[in-house]
């Protein structure tokens, strides 16, 4: 549970910060083999997963880099988390994608924390 919050803070801090390495995208494709392993994906499910993953990575680099307004942004990174939960949905059991909704839930509330601390 914990790996899988620290993968949710890695996206959102690069969705916060800008332009991202090669060396940033090293640490996501190890972040997601750590949600491999606490998901318990299957290997058919790893590389669905994966994916996934990989493809809205590149949606959510691509609005970050836009010259959109901030609430633009906001509102179509929202759509993305849908649609890629929707996908997710699809390749996972219903005890699997509860653990995912569960984790999203945790990764939001520390955001949201952060936030407020930063901007007290």
């Amino acid at each position: 549970m914990k790996n899988l919050l620290i993968v949710g803070l890695l996206l959102v801090n690069l969705m916060a910060f800008g332009q991202t390495s090669e060396e940033d995208r090293e640490l996501f494709r190890t972040e997601i083999q750590e949600k491999f392993q606490a998901l318990e994906l299957s290997d058919d499910q790893k590389v669905q997963f994966e994916e996934i993953q990989v493809k809205y990575f590149g949606q959510v680099e691509a609005i970050r880099a836009s010259t959109d307004s901030r609430m633009s942004k906001m509102k179509s990174l929202k759509d993305i988390q849908k649609k890629k939960n929707a996908e997710v949905k699809e390749i996972l059991t219903e005890a699997q994608y509860d653990s995912y909704l569960d984790i999203q839930k945790e990764v939001k509330k520390e955001m949201k924390s952060r936030y407020k601390a930063r901007n007290e």
